[in-house]
């Protein structure tokens, strides 16, 4: 009834190993709606930044195609 060295390893390392799984095993299905989510966010607010690049670009080019002076006197002779 002696113990071999090697037994004892294996079960620690198969206890090891099940405490890392399990949890795995167990979150998985409620982990991949989150990942999703953060996959959408990360789309929106890409979607968000580039929408607000090219508003900034073209009211950019707008403003040097019709200056501020001549704004200001449209909107005086109304």
């Amino acid at each position: 009834m002696g113990f071999n060295i090697e037994e004892i390893q294996d079960a620690l390392l198969q206890s090891k190993t099940l405490k890392v799984a399990v949890p795995t095993v167990l979150l998985a299905p409620v982990a991949m709606p989150f990942v999703h989510a953060l996959a959408g966010i990360a789309v929106a607010g890409a979607t968000v930044f580039a929408a607000g690049t090219l508003f900034g670009k073209v009211s950019g080019v707008l403003s040097d195609i019709i200056p501020l002076s001549e704004k200001q006197d449209d909107s005086a002779d109304s």
